[in-house]
């Protein structure tokens, strides 16, 4: 049986201030290198897990069997050399990485280079918000929605804390759901929580593949990358729904938001 207070914890996350609860829970974390990103050519990445009550419910007591002596997973503070890294990260990484595919949950992710088309927007301050990595990740994500859920499927996202992304991310959800709000076809876009990091377990599995993802893309064959494979539950990292912003598209966008920003 799942811990009361566990199963509360997933349960009021599917509650909403509207008249009916989401349907689906979608967590949502980012990846990005600790030096100045908008001056390099690693990518940030937004990443998370899609699912059900019953799927996330289903997730909570093998995480936590996963973790043995652990509260928490925090991929950057994991040791990666020696042989007690390879006893302790590397079987940790292996046991939890399977359990959000069991569990059927569905990851997604949205991935870019600040380096691809910083030089257009720099000294824009406005813009240099708006079009930071993290940004331009969730509109990705946020279009995959739009593309792969059932129609008029109820969604919220729930976010680890973003102080200074909070407010555009807000209004960009705000945006998507506008455009779907009425459409039989589309998904509905219920609401969006930040929450402070550690206040869930849930958040954990998206941290895994945010982490996971960004090694792939800029450590490929790394030591970091081979053992966070796991978390991509035995597909191609490529397959998974979402997308990596290349180079030429990404200056697209932001030439074409400029274009109109003109007019």
């Amino acid at each position: 049986m799942v811990p009361f207070c566990l199963t509360e914890e997933v349960h009021r996350f599917f509650e909403t201030p509207h008249d009916n609860p989401a349907k689906y829970l979608i967590t949502l974390t980012t990846y990005v290198d600790e030096s100045q990103h908008e001056a390099t050519s690693r990518h940030v990445v937004v990443a998370g897990f899609c699912g059900d009550e019953s799927q996330w419910t289903g997730l909570v007591n093998p995480w936590r069997a996963g973790l043995g002596n652990r509260k928490a997973l925090h991929m950057k503070d994991l040791y990666w050399h020696g042989k007690a890294a390879e006893r302790r990260t590397k079987q940790l990484l292996a046991r939890l990485g399977p359990i959000p595919t069991q569990c059927t949950l569905s990851p997604v992710y949205g991935a870019t280079r600040v380096s691809d088309y910083w030089d257009l927007i720099q000294g824009n301050t406005e813009l240099e918000q708006k079009m930071c990595g993290y940004m331009v990740c969730l509109a990705v994500i946020f279009a995959a929605f739009v593309t792969v859920l059932p129609p008029l499927t109820e969604v919220k996202v729930v976010c680890e804390k973003q102080n200074q992304y909070e407010p555009l991310a807000r209004v960009l959800f705000d945006s998507f759901g506008q455009d779907a709000r009425g459409d039989q076809q589309k998904p509905q876009f219920k609401s969006i929580e930040f929450i402070e990091k550690d206040s869930s377990l849930l958040t954990q599995p998206s941290d895994f593949l945010a982490f996971a993802m960004g090694k792939y893309l800029d450590e490929r064959d790394s030591r970091k990358d081979f053992w966070c494979r796991p978390i991509f539950g035995g597909k191609d990292p490529g397959s998974i729904q979402g997308s990596v912003q290349t180079k030429s598209k990404a200056r697209k966008t932001v030439a074409d938001v400029l274009a109109q920003r003109r007019k």
